[in-house]
């Protein structure tokens, strides 16, 4: 029901973490396309674009020395990088939707998340893989990561699941696709549920 997942005078915050290949922008996607009210955030990011991937939705692609101004200009909220490039979060593409009332899920690394954490209390929810060999095998089939790349993946996955286990406020596995979605839908429904704010309604950032 669309009043599970209500529009509220200031939009709440939400971090989505998990291995490459563990299924969150499935599940995002699934949520935004279920629930009007809820958005996800785009990030910025210096990698390449990779096939089937759309400009503005899945990132905003760009140089290096772009991203670079960015950050002297103090525009992100959280930047981290990985496997040679950057990624960012925006201040006022997040602070904006917020103020429109809606609910806005960061898909973000761990490191990222601490911060966004840090600086606005927000919900940290961490999706996992039943298995790394699962999650292996999930990557090869995307045939985004081979060799050295696949080596590495799985050895961030290793830290994130760590992470994730010991900082994370919500942990689940996403074995069943189905089952993995309802308990992601029912976290947010509970978090907006709380009779105590997430976020002060400043937005002195």
């Amino acid at each position: 029901m669309l009043s599970s997942l209500p529009k509220l005078p200031m939009g709440h915050l939400f971090v989505l973490s998990g291995p490459a290949g563990g299924g969150k922008t499935t599940l995002v996607d699934r949520l935004t396309k279920e629930f009007p009210y809820v958005k996800k955030n785009v990030s910025y990011t210096t990698r390449p674009i990779r096939p089937g991937e759309v400009q503005g939705v899945d990132y905003h692609f760009v140089s290096k020395d772009v991203f670079l101004e960015m950050v002297k200009r103090d525009d992100f909220l959280e930047t981290v990088s990985l496997f040679g490039h950057l990624y960012g979060t925006s201040k006022k593409a997040i602070l904006g939707e917020l103020e429109k009332g809606f609910h806005l899920i960061l898909v973000i690394d761990v490191e990222g998340a601490h911060k966004v954490r840090e600086l606005l209390g927000a919900p940290l929810i961490f999706v996992s893989p039943p298995s790394l060999e699962t999650l292996k095998k999930r990557l090869s089939g995307r045939g985004s990561e081979k060799g050295k790349s696949m080596d590495q993946r799985l050895q961030r996955a290793v830290f994130e699941m760590e992470q994730g286990e010991n900082h994370y406020d919500y942990l689940f596995v996403n074995d069943e696709l189905e089952v993995a979605y309802e308990i992601f839908k029912s976290i947010l429904v509970a978090e907006l549920h709380k009779r105590t704010p997430w976020i002060e309604t400043n937005t002195d950032l």
